[in-house]
């Protein structure tokens, strides 16, 4: 028997804004079968690549938030990285 399990990724504006500083990104993951890890090429793992743009500004470190939701099959209270919160640091081109 295989198991599912899925989560919804989600970025949250905080002082960075998406579409000025960095693409945002709202996706679902589906997991399969827990008995798997990212190191024995399992899909335990999913990889969330969010674009940073830069805007030509010289700014102060910007934010924003990755977070985990609407789980289904898995309990997701007790994860040390969901909420996980992302700091920009500007490259001096502005």
């Amino acid at each position: 028997m295989i198991f599912y399990y899925v989560t919804d990724v989600a970025t949250i504006a905080g002082s960075a804004k998406p579409g000025l500083d960095y693409s945002e990104v709202s996706t679902t993951f589906t997991y399969m079968d827990t008995t798997t890890t990212c190191t024995d090429g399992g899909d335990y793992c999913h990889t969330v690549t969010i674009p940073i743009t830069d805007d030509f500004m010289g700014e102060n470190y910007e934010s924003f938030t990755v977070a985990l939701s609407n789980p289904f099959g898995v309990d997701i209270s007790s994860l040390s990285f969901s909420p996980c919160h992302i700091n920009i640091q500007d490259d001096g081109k502005g």
